[in-house]
Formats: C-alpha cells, structure tokens, sequence
C-alpha cells in the first residue's frame, strides 16, 4: 500500500505524467489528492493491523496453565450461561420436562425461548426418542438437522428407528465440528500451526431422552457422554438446581424395608420442584412448567399454585 502511494506521489510531483503540471491551480489540488490519499492509505494499515491484533485466533488445542482446553472451557461456559434451565426427570414409562417461563427475568430486548424437546422421529409404536440443548441456539439448530438426517439415513438401511447409537452419533457430529482427530490428539503450543483449521466446539449440552435403555443422557461439548440415572439440570444455574434437587428427591425417599425404596407420587414431586425452584431462583409457581415427554408426545401439567398453558 505505501509503495503503490509513493508511487503516485512521484508521479504527481515530480513530473512522471504525459499531463501538463505548470498550472498552479491543478498543482494545489493534485497535491491535496496525493496527500489524502497517502493518509488514507496508512489509515488503512494501522486499521489492518490493530484488526489482527485484537482479532487473534486461539486453537482448539491450546490448553491453559492447567492443561485444560482452553475452547472446551469456552464452549462448556456458552452451554452453561447462554441456555435456559431445563430440568429432565426419568419417571416411570415418560420423561419430565420443567422450565421457567420465557418472560420470567426476561428482558424487553431478548427473544422469546426457542422450542425446548425436538422429537428425531414421530412417536409411535410405543416408544419415541428427543433431544433438548442447552446453550447456543445456531449451535443447536444445526445438530438438530443432523441428527434428523441421520435417524432418516438409519431408517432407511435398517428399517428402524431405536438403538443406542443415537447419543454416539451426537458425540461424532461434535467431535467432528471442532476438528477432533482421534489419530492425531496431541494438544499443546507445539501442534497448533500448520494444520489448525479455525475450528471451533458447539456450545451445547444435550440431553437425549428415549423409551430404551439408557433412557437419559448428556452428551458435552467435548463428546463426552454421561449416562443420568434419573435427574439430568441443562442450562443457567443448571449445577446449583440439580443438586438442591437431588438433595431433596433422597430426603422424599421412603424406605420400607431394606430392599425397596418408594419413590414420592407425581404430586409430591411436582410440589418439590416447584419448591426448590422459588426458593432457589426467586420464581412463582405461575413461572414453573412442566411437561411430560411420552409416546402420546408433549402434554402440559397443571402446576399446583401454577396456571396452565
């Protein structure tokens, strides 16, 4: 850039032009030109380079002082502050599904909450599967639509929809969207140059719900998969509700011999959740919803002290 405006430069002062410079009134004003855009030009550069400087890529292999990823940090961070609450219970032959109204500590300015469970196939013959994600919505549109491209793929070479491959698959579509090579997984200051590819982790948690066993897991922005043996919090404040909740699902526990543990009623539980979410986040009741996810599909309950939708 400034050769090519030194350039100009001399070709307007020094006389390097088939056109006649001797009128001063052209010279003032090819001057003030020449001037304007030689600052224009190192305008330019200290623009490009303070671009670069504050615009700086880090890798996904890049760890920290503690030799975490310092991207999976990120990602798990989006996960867990941009998403809603959502709180998944396994009960009985459903799944439950509570989250606090859209407009509760919403502001004016922010978007209504986006839908909650995506069913990957339509429930039928008694058995259905769903994911909910937390956290970055573009993120979780996109594995969405993979995932319905792969349960279609997998009807159509196997003639049927259920297996365990389903949170498997979610992992793969993860690993994949960041670059993740299982051949190649050194990490580190020394493996960041050449063949960093700019990629990135989705920032989503994703639960996968489903009539079979396992019937509840997570899946991390890292592909790792949890198997949730019945309580399973996603989303904003999600660590501090699951165990508020898991401490009083073991107090509601009653025992009625040594072998066999009675699990509370849907009232009692509905009550408890309802509690542990108003004196945890400051909500009403009216605030709370709860869902059933079953192979009828998605019903609403009616909250005690709540309203229903």
């Amino acid at each position: 850039m400034n050769c090519q405006m030194e350039c100009l430069y001399e070709t307007l002062f020094v006389g390097r032009t088939k056109f006649s410079m001797e009128n001063s009134s052209f010279r003032s004003a090819a001057s003030l030109l020449a001037l304007a855009m030689l600052l224009y030009g190192n305008k330019l550069l200290v623009s490009a380079s303070s671009i670069s400087a504050t615009s700086s890529y880090q890798s996904v292999r890049d760890l920290d002082q503690y030799g975490n990823a310092v991207q999976l940090k990120h990602a798990q961070a989006a996960a867990d502050t941009q998403g809603n609450l959502v709180v998944i219970l396994d009960r009985n032959s459903s799944h439950w599904v509570v989250s606090i109204d859209a407009a509760f500590g919403r502001r004016k300015n922010q978007r209504m909450a986006p839908k909650l469970v995506h069913f990957l196939y339509t429930p039928q013959d008694n058995h259905y599967e769903a994911i909910i994600c937390s956290g970055i919505q573009a993120d979780a549109s996109w594995l969405t639509r993979q995932l319905q491209m792969y349960i279609k793929n997998r009807w159509e070479r196997y003639s049927q929809y259920h297996g365990t491959g389903t949170a498997q698959a979610i992992a793969q579509y993860k690993r994949a969207f960041w670059g993740y090579d299982v051949d190649d997984m050194y990490q580190g200051p020394a493996y960041t140059a050449t063949e960093d590819r700019w990629s990135r982790p989705l920032g989503i948690r994703t639960a996968v719900l489903s009539q079979f066993s396992p019937r509840l897991q997570v899946v991390e922005p890292s592909g790792v998969v949890h198997r949730v043996q019945s309580l399973a919090c996603l989303g904003k404040n999600g660590v501090q509700i699951q165990t508020a909740l898991e401490t009083r699902l073991q107090n509601m526990q009653k025992a009625v011999d040594s072998d066999t543990v009675v699990v509370c009623d849907d009232e009692e539980l509905q009550r408890a959740i309802v509690e542990v979410l108003s004196s945890t986040l400051g909500c009403s009741p009216s605030d709370v919803q709860i869902h059933v996810v079953s192979p009828d599909g998605v019903q609403q309950l009616t909250v005690k002290g709540g309203s229903s939708r």
